[in-house]
């Protein structure tokens, strides 16, 4: 016998009843305009329940919760963690079966009476995105972890984005690659140093060029890189992977040179215990291989000048090993500065992030901002440590390097005594600053009245004299950037503010002292600065329309990339030009026109 239906908008709690008047009007939160069923009334559009019998609750979809089947699932974007005391995941899967189940043969698991967990939004939504219907939530292809943010193997990181391995075949042909360019690189820069010793630096050599156009650079893709790390709402698909690959090597972290070495083994998974331990060894190792070097060289001399009373080639083949290595030292070190600063900041107690798991914040767990997956419970000793190693080596170096400058610039900075010498230097200034046509001029008059030491030349050679300061001003630019970033994270309102102020405070101070030498690096410095100050506005208003952020992602990435064409090129054209006035160059139109005289005579006389 069919069983008969209560009125619409009333119910039969327990869905057992024998007449009209066990029938009752469904509790707060239902839609009591349908029949019920067998159950209180469907809740209304955007609440939920956790009894079968029971009243429906507002269910925020703000909050990340979807709630259309009268049950709370995630929403797309969204994380929950059900690993606490309080929370029982098989019985809410239970309840959730019960709930879809419109039978009337219900009697088991009708409510859940524990407690269901809070949700957390994605850093990046895509990788979140909950589709099939699990109490868990899913991961996008390629993710896992805590808010989906570490990748499955098979897959590496660009820049917070998992992108599926490439063959090995391929990964073997880019490592040598790399390796390849950078020994043509440190090639080229033993080679000209040479050049440069031999010959009297009162002229700007070509490698000067070069290093001041790297520079600018670094300082821009060593920020740019620890921002995009940290917005997370670029999409780095198609073609733009290349590019986010490129800019995550420009960073210059020193476990990221290749972004892909879990490709290679499993086994390259760097946590950041052990990212920290190889970052502060960094600057041990590069100091202490070219001491050896050194005394090696030392000994060896000592012994050769007791056979043969060498003393002047001693000294002198001991003086310039001693140069070169200290100069390598110090580019090193320089070029290593930001990306092992950090790796320190990112051990910080306030570069952990507090979960909240329950609505009540009684549980809780606690996850490196820098690697989600790692538990922050144990890092005690490493942050000590990193509070170590700030003061020796964060603060020392910038200030070691300032030292060291200060010492130098009293020896080689002479006032002008007479009136035309002050008024040769003005004009010089002025020719170096207003002549927008100014080319790039690589044998300029405009120098020390001494060679300043190779390895305190590389951090002041393309500023003013009177700025010689400025590039220790800049080093504490990228590191107070870095820190804000790594501890905060865009989220927090004092870091979008402190960092916008940082970016408008050194576009006026470039835009009012305009310490550089040459108006081109100059008016690259401001671009780069400009281009910086606009990522940091697009990543302190998160965009969520789905419309805009893919145009956006693009625009801003091709900006970025712009500043390393415009490099690229005036680097080009400097080369164009030190080709064209070099001594290799004459000979070689020399030679062409010996070539062409003798084809010419050849065919005469046929």
């Amino acid at each position: 016998m069919a069983c008969k239906e209560c009125n619409v908008g009333t119910y039969v709690k327990s869905g057992h009843g024998t007449s009209i008047r066990d029938c009752e009007v469904c509790p707060e939160g239902t839609n009591q305009s349908i029949q019920a069923g067998f159950r209180a009334c469907r809740c209304k559009v955007g609440y939920a329940r956790t009894d079968r019998y029971g009243p429906c609750f507002v269910c925020l979809i703000d909050k990340g919760l979807d709630c259309t089947n009268d049950f709370r699932l995630l929403a797309y974007g969204y994380f929950w963690y059900w690993n606490f005391s309080s929370a029982n995941i098989t019985s809410y899967r239970l309840f959730v079966s019960n709930l879809k189940d419109e039978s009337k043969n219900i009697s088991l698991y009708t409510n859940y009476t524990s407690e269901i967990p809070s949700t957390f939004r994605c850093p990046r939504t895509q990788s979140c995105p909950n589709t099939n219907g699990e109490i868990q939530g899913q991961c996008a292809e390629g993710y896992t972890g805590w808010l989906c943010t570490r990748c499955l193997p098979g897959y590496y990181s660009v820049l917070n984005t998992c992108i599926k391995c490439p063959e090995k075949s391929s990964l073997i042909l880019e490592i040598g690659a790399f390796v390849s360019v950078c020994v043509f690189i440190c090639f080229l820069f033993s080679w000209q140093l040479k050049r440069d010793a031999k010959r009297d630096r009162q002229s700007r050599s070509f490698l000067d060029v070069v290093i001041s156009r790297v520079k600018i650079l670094l300082g821009f893709y060593q920020v740019v890189g620890e921002i995009f790390a940290s917005v997370h709402d670029i999409s780095w698909k198609g073609p733009l992977v290349i590019i986010g690959t490129f800019i995550s090597s420009l960073e210059l972290n020193i476990l990221r040179i290749f972004v892909r070495p879990r490709c290679i083994s499993e086994m390259l998974v760097i946590n950041p215990k052990i990212e920290f331990i190889i970052g502060v060894s960094c600057p041990v190792v590069i100091i202490t291989i070219p001491l050896c070097i050194y005394q090696t060289r030392k000994l060896y001399l000592k012994c050769k000048r007791f056979f043969y009373s060498a003393t002047q080639f001693y000294q002198s083949n001991l003086k310039n090993l001693r140069t070169r290595l200290i100069t390598c030292v110090i580019v090193l070190l320089f070029l290593f500065y930001p990306p092992i600063c950090s790796v320190i900041f990112e051990l910080y107690p306030r570069a952990c992030k507090t979960f909240y798991l329950d609505k009540d914040k009684i549980y809780n767990v606690t996850r490196l901002r820098a690697n989600y997956d790692f538990d922050c419970e144990d890092l005690a000793v490493y942050q000590t440590c990193a509070y170590i190693f700030t003061g020796v080596y964060v603060v020392m170096f910038p200030a070691v390097l300032l030292y060291m400058l200060w010492l130098y610039v009293p020896r080689t900075s002479k006032p002008s005594t007479s009136r035309i010498d002050q008024q040769n230097s003005f004009s010089q200034e002025e020719g170096n600053h207003d002549d927008e046509l100014t080319p790039l001029v690589i044998n300029d008059a405009n120098s020390r009245s001494q060679p300043a030491p190779l390895w305190l030349s590389f951090l002041c050679e393309n500023y003013k004299e009177k700025y010689w300061f400025w590039e220790i001003i800049e080093l504490s630019r990228k590191v107070t950037q870095t820190l804000l970033i790594t501890l905060c994270g865009w989220e927090d309102r004092l870091t979008v503010l402190m960092t916008t102020c940082i970016s408008v405070l050194f576009l006026l101070l470039h835009a009012w002292y305009r310490p550089m030498k040459e108006s081109n690096e100059q008016r690259l410095q401001m671009f780069s600065l400009t281009v910086i100050f606009i990522n940091v506005l697009v990543a302190a208003n998160d965009v969520q329309e789905d419309d805009y952020e893919e145009s956006i992602s693009v625009i801003l990435i091709l900006l970025n990339i712009l500043v390393l064409v415009i490099i690229v090129g005036e680097v080009l054209m400097t080369l164009v030009v030190h080709i064209k006035h070099s001594k290799l160059s004459k000979i070689f139109v020399v030679r062409f026109r010996k070539f062409r005289l003798r084809w010419k005579r050849y065919f005469s006389t046929k």
